[in-house]
């Protein structure tokens, strides 16, 4: 699986305008619905925030992961929005998050999800790759960053 294969930059948003957790989650699924042409944009934001109810998304280091698997779509969505002033994400660190990756799968792929975070947590595990990121000055720089990490990653998640 090919993170490039799932996201473009047209799914990516550079400075969120989102305050809290529910603003920033609302705020890409609007973003992949509106570029995606997903039907259902309330079901799916439902399934997001159940899913955060359960436990945060926020793995640490000022990256956050919502995911949800949803009866409403049927392939893997990916979207991207970075917020320099950082938002509470009730991340596992507890500190504010920066960089968010919304995901959304159908409930017909079992695992697809897991493949995709598995992929994002290797390339954002460097501190170097998330300065990178939150230093692009909008959606095609991020996007270009995104190609640099995919291209030097090797598949041990070591550089």
């Amino acid at each position: 699986m090919n993170l490039l294969d799932l996201i473009s930059p047209r799914c990516i948003k550079v400075s969120l305008q989102a305050k809290t957790k529910k603003e920033v989650i609302a705020e890409l699924v609007d973003l992949l619905v509106a570029v995606k042409k997903l039907p259902h944009r309330d079901a799916i934001l439902d399934a997001l925030l159940e899913r955060e109810e359960v436990g945060s998304t926020g793995i640490g280091h000022g990256v956050a992961l919502p995911h949800a698997k949803c009866a409403e779509v049927k392939e893997i969505y990916v979207a991207c929005g970075t917020a320099p002033q950082g938002i509470n994400f009730d991340a596992l660190d507890m500190e504010p998050v920066y960089i968010f990756f919304l995901i959304l799968a159908p409930r017909t792929a079992p695992g697809q999800h897991l493949k995709v975070m598995a992929i994002l947590t290797r390339l954002l595990s460097r501190a170097a790759a998330r300065e990178a990121l939150l230093k692009a000055k909008d959606a095609d720089e991020v996007y270009a960053v995104l190609c640099q990490l995919n291209e030097t990653q090797t598949p041990t998640g070591a550089q």
